[in-house]
């Protein structure tokens, strides 16, 4: 029997109906308090079904393979590249706020951390850019979702080596795990790449040198811009 009546369309609904048969519009109403409101939000940004554990396991130990199924259209099992590297850079982020001052590069440079979340989020789209300039077979597409799931290991990588910094100038040992932790970076990339995108060891190596060697004027430029732009709202 009829319980509901879709508020878009009007379509009389069962009382188990998540969604309008219809029109596809969700019978879930804002009129409720707000903790009920914001549980489902937490549930659907962390995706607590178990995809998300299983993105992450797969994002850090299987360089590429992510991108590789997402691409190929074996998707239901995993996280989408917007919400892992949503939830991933908000981490990330949360992380280095947490940080005394100076630790982080970001605070000993002068420029506030929003200013480096919003460069990374500007460098998407032109990161797909550079990797359509080196692999033109797969669509723009392919290459954004590649460059998402990237940006998210590395934000993984960063969380641990930024905050040891202050401490890498100070103890020998620690500057050591430092750089093992951007040589793994590296070592990460290139997996990345063999695995998404098919090709030899050496090509793979010399694509990935062109594209650290165009990409890191970009950040710089992005860093810059985003920094300004902060200053002049800000002001």
């Amino acid at each position: 029997m009829p319980a509901a009546v879709c508020t878009n369309c009007g379509s009389s609904l069962t009382e188990q109906a998540a969604y309008c048969w219809h029109c596809g519009q969700s019978v879930k109403t804002i009129n409720r308090a707000w903790y009920q409101i914001a549980r489902e939000m937490l549930v659907d940004l962390f995706d607590v079904d178990g995809r998300m554990l299983t993105s992450l396991r797969m994002l850090l130990t299987r360089p590429g393979l992510l991108s590789r199924e997402y691409i190929s259209g074996r998707r239901t099992a995993y996280t989408s590249p917007v919400r892992l590297y949503l939830v991933i850079s908000l981490a990330f982020f949360f992380v280095l706020s947490l940080q005394p001052e100076g630790n982080v590069s970001a605070s000993a440079d002068g420029i506030p951390l929003d200013a480096y979340s919003q460069a990374m989020f500007l460098l998407l789209p032109l990161f797909a850019l550079l990797l359509k300039v080196f692999y033109r077979k797969p669509y723009y597409l392919a290459h954004l979702v590649f460059t998402v799931y990237l940006f998210s290991a590395i934000f993984i990588i960063l969380a641990v080596m930024l905050p040891i910094e202050s401490a890498a100038d100070r103890y020998t040992a620690v500057a050591v795990v430092q750089f093992i932790l951007l040589i793994s970076m590296l070592v990460y990339c290139a997996m990345a790449l063999r695995t998404t995108y098919p090709d030899s060891w050496s090509k793979t190596i010399f694509k990935l040198t062109g594209l650290l060697i165009l990409f890191m004027p970009m950040l710089g430029g992005a860093i810059a811009l985003a920094n300004f732009l902060d200053g002049r709202i800000g002001a």
